[in-house]
């Protein structure tokens, strides 16, 4: 059992494979109630089986595709395991299980992909960025969302001064290097020297950051959420004067991110950037506001799920926790929407999700009322690109 990163949710987005099982439901971490968890796997799996999504698939497939998710429910120790809820997807030659710090409704549907669109909060739009630690002792790339924080290796990237000057392009020495001395310690060193001793000390950590900074641009040049820094003022005001990544943002968490815990230092980050996202949401939120109307903002899924697959999806708001039922023709650009699952039929939100990030647009999932409606119930609102 894993945890939930982006490149799990790129995986399960990307693999197609008939028949896909997509089982969700609420856990517990303690208490009498893990005994009835096992038991909700046992009815989510029966509710598969007898699903419309199943009437397209042979029916003895879908009982051997099941049976390491029946084993799962004997497992004492996996249900001791867990966070707050579970998600589980089976297809062919596949299982992966994923302990989510989120509670679920319990959702159980089979298709020919992975229903992925109760994820979305957890990794998209608020709540994701990328922290860079930074001291003259060591340099940490975390990837961050509100509920994980995990390291990631920062290939190329020297750990302090000293060892920059040791990966320094020969036949260009700076003026450190003519003048050797033993790299300051800490930071409390910064605020006491003076005049040549100063600027010297200024160009070596200059030359080390920007050996970090190519690191990062290379680490994260796809990449389109924002980057926070970490560490004491003087260091990231040097950082800041040889960055090149477009996506750094304005405020940081000050202080010596060498003295605290992987948890204080989420904690300290997220409180700089949930202003950020709430300002990022809003924006989203005021330009349909303005569009509505012009053609370039709608609340209409028939119109949204062939921008969506156009790449012409900016910005789309879906909710979680409801499904609209149909088909959409990926040759013909038609929508069939149903009141309730045939045969054959999937999420149109989870595809109209779906077809935005793969084309780099922006996603925010959030509960039905959150939803911008210029439609009275809207389920989704999108700003297309043009």
């Amino acid at each position: 059992m894993d945890f939930l990163t982006r490149d799990a949710l790129k995986m399960l987005i990307a693999r197609r494979a008939a028949p896909s099982i997509s089982l969700y439901l609420p856990t517990h971490r303690n208490g009498a109630e893990i005994q009835q968890d096992p038991i909700r796997l046992k009815n989510l799996i029966r509710s598969a089986l007898e699903s419309p999504g199943a009437r397209a698939f042979r029916a003895s497939d879908l009982v051997e595709l099941m049976k390491p998710l029946q084993e799962l429910t004997g497992d004492t120790a996996f249900w001791h395991e867990q966070g707050d809820g579970l998600a589980l997807f089976r297809a062919p030659a596949f299982l992966q299980s994923y302990r989510l710090p989120h509670t679920f409704p319990e959702i159980s549907l089979v298709a020919d992909r992975f229903h992925v669109k109760p994820l979305l909060p957890l990794l998209l739009g608020e709540g994701r960025f990328w922290l860079l630690a930074l001291s003259q002792k060591a340099v940490h790339l975390y990837h961050v969302s509100r509920q994980h924080m995990e390291e990631i290796v920062l290939a190329g990237a020297p750990q302090s001064p000293a060892e920059a000057v040791r990966h320094e392009v020969p036949g260009k020495p700076t003026r450190g290097r003519q003048r050797p001395s033993r790299p300051p310690a800490g930071s409390e060193q910064l605020y006491h020297g003076k005049g040549h001793d100063r600027t010297e000390l200024k160009e070596r950590l200059a030359q080390f950051f920007r050996q970090v900074d190519q690191a990062v641009a290379a680490r994260l040049r796809t990449e389109r959420v924002p980057l926070v820094m970490a560490g004491v003022d003087f260091d990231l005001a040097i950082y800041r004067s040889v960055n090149s990544h477009p996506q750094l943002i304005d405020d940081s968490v000050s202080g010596n991110p060498d003295n605290w815990s992987a948890t204080e230092l989420q904690e300290k980050a997220w409180a700089v950037l949930n202003p950020y996202f709430q300002k990022e949401r809003r924006a989203a939120e005021d330009k349909f506001r303005e569009l509505d109307g012009t053609g370039s903002a709608t609340n209409d899924l028939g119109a949204v799920l062939p921008a969506a697959h156009e790449g012409r999806v900016e910005s789309l708001f879906v909710a979680v926790g409801v499904q609209r039922w149909g088909r959409f023709d990926g040759i013909t650009y038609t929508t069939e929407q149903h009141e309730a699952q045939r045969d054959g039929d999937e999420d149109l939100l989870d595809l109209a999700a779906i077809q935005t990030l793969v084309h780099h647009g922006r996603v925010f999932a959030v509960p039905p009322a959150q939803v911008p409606q210029a439609q009275p119930g809207a389920t989704l609102a999108a700003v297309f690109r043009y």
